[in-house]
């Protein structure tokens, strides 16, 4: 039987965006789908995928999904795989939604996402980017599996008459778990949608800040090179990033402003309330 990490199953946008920040980040991801081909509008995503080197398993439906303890089986096809972690995306009536009996985000080692999660269509892709930095940060080590707990609480935020979601973006994530400080700055308050802002790589080329983001999350201070300070949390996945302003900035993966202050200190204390003390990274498993 072979083993993966994650098994993502559905490969539309929701799932292949979710497969895409797990590897992005590092995470071993396999994908899997009963669909003899790409549906249409997912040709760019399945692109990224490969070119993240996953290739996905169309024609592969998954007949049975069994929870365990520290493992979940999933028959596809004829195949028996062992995954540490199952990512439904298959939609409200698909297997993995109907194999936890409950229409919830998560059930233990099984998650869900988009319409296998709430029934609700167009939620899915923020679902798969609010799910996807966390559940990375599991496999790979960097967090205890309470972080995953949070990814319900905020994304029923997102489900909420928008009135409530005052954030200079389409959703905030302000009244979340992971905000902390309630104190806003020029970026807003911890848990609103970043805009893209022009940036500075570490060697003075300008960039996006959306365009360095991509599964990583990113760090902004008026001096280069301050990550390794962090880099015992994040490992590699963090990128430094010039802005013309002397407070310290933490961009989520998703887009979200995790972090605001002046200094270091702060960010390393909320780091390790919300990832937990710093352990040795554990090692990517599977494909």
């Amino acid at each position: 039987m072979g083993f993966t990490s994650v098994l993502v199953v559905g490969a539309g946008p929701t799932g292949l965006t979710l497969a895409c920040a797990l590897r992005a980040a590092g995470a071993g991801v396999r994908v899997v789908d009963a669909a003899p081909g790409p549906a249409t509008g997912v040709h760019a995503l399945t692109e990224r995928l490969a070119d993240l080197g996953v290739a996905v398993e169309w024609g592969l439906r998954v007949t049975e999904v069994v929870p365990g303890k520290d493992i979940v089986l999933v028959r596809a096809g004829a195949e028996v795989l062992r995954a540490g972690w199952v990512a439904g995306c298959d939609g409200a009536h698909g297997t993995v939604r109907a194999a936890v009996r409950r229409p919830d985000y998560r059930c233990g080692r099984v998650l869900l996402a988009g319409s296998a999660a709430h029934g609700r269509g167009g939620a899915g892709i923020g679902d798969a980017e609010n799910l996807g930095w966390k559940l990375a940060a599991v496999v790979l080590g960097r967090a205890a599996e309470q972080l995953l707990e949070t990814y319900e609480a905020e994304r029923r935020l997102a489900a909420r008459p928008r009135r409530l979601l005052t954030g200079p973006g389409p959703v905030s994530y302000r009244r979340g778990p992971l905000a902390g400080s309630r104190s806003g700055g020029v970026l807003g308050r911890a848990g609103d949608r970043v805009p893209d802002l022009a940036c500075h790589r570490a060697d003075g080329t300008p960039t996006r800040l959306h365009e360095e983001l991509g599964g990583r999350w990113a760090l902004l201070s008026a001096f280069a090179n301050q990550s390794p300070m962090i880099r015992p949390w994040l490992g590699e996945s963090v990128t430094d990033l010039r802005w013309p302003r002397t407070e310290l900035a933490l961009i989520r993966p998703d887009g979200h402003l995790a972090w605001h202050g002046r200094r270091l200190e702060g960010l390393r204390r909320w780091l390790t309330r919300v990832l937990g003390r710093v352990v040795a990274p554990a090692p990517i498993l599977g494909r």
